[in-house]
């Protein structure tokens, strides 16, 4: 059972950093949509660039 409790905690860990980043993501979005839409378009090709490169270290 230890080896299920450690892949436990390590899914728990991997689901709030994923939910850490959709969060991210929301929050960026609602914050370029009420700027305009041209930062909304700068935030939708940016974006995938930066969360692509974030996960390259």
């Amino acid at each position: 059972m230890s080896e299920l409790s450690t892949i436990g905690r390590h899914a728990i860990t991997v689901l709030a950093g994923q939910l850490a980043v959709m969060a991210f993501g929301v929050t960026d979005t609602m914050v370029a949509g009420r700027h305009g839409e041209v930062s909304l378009a700068a935030l939708s090709v940016c974006a995938p660039r930066f969360l692509s490169a974030s996960t390259w270290h």
